[in-house]
């Protein structure tokens, strides 16, 4: 799915990533920070396949987002790996929230802050 793609490419690690409209590239992780970069109106399609990833992403967290909201989901539910990347998210990849911030996922990136400082203790995946 596009979330998962999303977190493999925040622990850094190379993948590939695979878009029906986009196509299939590999990816380092390198590149994600300048996929995400503010101003990529001519992105590459290797760059829309990643941002194509991310918006998934947080199309799911902004659904996590508004169950908790509704007292649908709590502490219990939340997994330890989403922690972990909403962690990365608010410390190393910081500029993974403002990509969210400037594409309309508002809430969900700061559902992710919340996740981060809410529920602290040892970060595992």
């Amino acid at each position: 799915s596009d979330s998962a793609t999303a977190l493999v490419l925040i622990d850094g690690e190379p993948t590939e990533i695979r878009s029906s409209i986009y196509g299939t590239h590999a990816v380092e992780a390198g590149e994600i920070q300048a996929a995400l970069a503010e101003g990529g109106e001519s992105a590459s399609k290797k760059e829309s396949a990643i941002r194509n990833a991310f918006d998934g992403m947080f199309y799911q967290l902004d659904r996590l987002c508004i169950a908790r909201q509704h007292d649908l989901l709590t502490k219990d539910d939340i997994s330890p790996a989403t922690i972990y990347y909403s962690r990365l998210m608010t410390t190393t990849h910081r500029f993974v929230l403002e990509y969210g911030r400037r594409n309309g996922y508002s809430r969900a990136a700061s559902f992710v802050e919340d996740l981060a400082a809410l529920w602290s203790g040892p970060a595992t995946k």
